[in-house]
């Protein structure tokens, strides 16, 4: 049963998944993931500027694109994570310093 995002929960479990492997190889290779919060803003305004067709603020901030599916407040701190409708895109991650 699709959820309200118009996704399957296992659609957007799949897909929060390869996000979280992203993530998870970025780290183990000692490289920073989180973004400052003023870019997750400028993302996030990008989102709900009105223009996306795929932004859904009700019941929670998500995106319906169906390649995403994503909570969009998540999403937007991650480096390693892009728009798929290519609003916004991945930022170069750096080493994490030692």
């Amino acid at each position: 049963m699709p959820c309200k995002c118009g996704k399957r929960p296992f659609q957007i479990l799949a897909n929060a998944s390869k996000a979280a492997g992203r993530v998870g190889i970025a780290l183990i290779k000692g490289k920073t993931v989180f973004t400052t919060e003023e870019l997750a803003n400028e993302r996030l305004k990008i989102c709900a500027n009105g223009i996306c067709p795929w932004y859904r603020e009700k019941p929670v901030m998500r995106c319906a694109h169906p390649d995403c599916g994503c909570f969009l407040k998540a999403k937007v701190m991650l480096l390693t994570e892009t728009c798929p409708d290519s609003r916004w895109r991945e930022q170069p991650i750096q080493n994490n310093p030692t």
